[in-house]
């Protein structure tokens, strides 16, 4: 069985030591923040930009470009490897979609998963396949194995300023 990597993107909120520790590639979101761009997890953490929605900053989120995941796949592939790719929930964002497209444009052995998740819930999955690549579980397995975990999880997300959904355009004004 070849060597299996994981790609993810930068909403898991995984630490920066867990993600080296297990060779894990992510690829971040876009951020705007008063019409300043930053790269997540990279130039801004995710307490400072909790900081800046409290602060009733113009926050905007965008999916990552599809050259980022073409090269991060292109790059992994010339190892052999099989790519684990798991991202946020495609009801959230078009990172999920954006990495499909990208797994086809590239010649290698990529699997891309919905987490039907963002947060913690995409963390445990992502920290659920380390356990199940470290017990030798094929690729295949793994997919069956998250799809069951992902349908026994509930997502709840907390809102405290339903401003910055409809600054985002995640809610029109009218259904508030």
């Amino acid at each position: 069985m070849a060597k299996q990597i994981i790609v993810t993107d930068s909403t898991s909120d995984l630490s920066h030591e867990y993600l080296k520790q297990h060779n894990i590639h992510v690829i971040p979101l876009s951020l705007t923040i008063d019409g300043k761009s930053y790269t997540d997890q990279v130039d801004i953490s995710s307490s400072e930009y909790i900081d800046h929605i409290e602060n009733d900053a113009d926050v905007k989120t965008s999916q990552p470009p599809i050259g980022r995941f073409i090269e991060t796949y292109e790059q992994l592939a010339q190892d052999d490897v099989e790519i684990i790719s798991i991202h946020l929930s495609s009801g959230l964002s078009g990172t999920y979609n954006t990495a499909v497209q990208a797994s086809h444009m590239v010649d290698g052995n990529i699997t891309v998963i919905d987490s039907k998740s963002i947060s913690f819930g995409l963390g445990y999955q992502i920290k659920q396949i380390v356990e199940l690549i470290s017990q030798g579980t094929s690729t295949e397995e793994i997919v069956k194995e998250m799809t069951q975990l992902r349908d026994n999880l509930q997502l709840f997300v907390v809102i405290g300023q339903l401003n910055q959904l409809i600054k985002g355009g995640r809610i029109s004004k009218t259904k508030v």
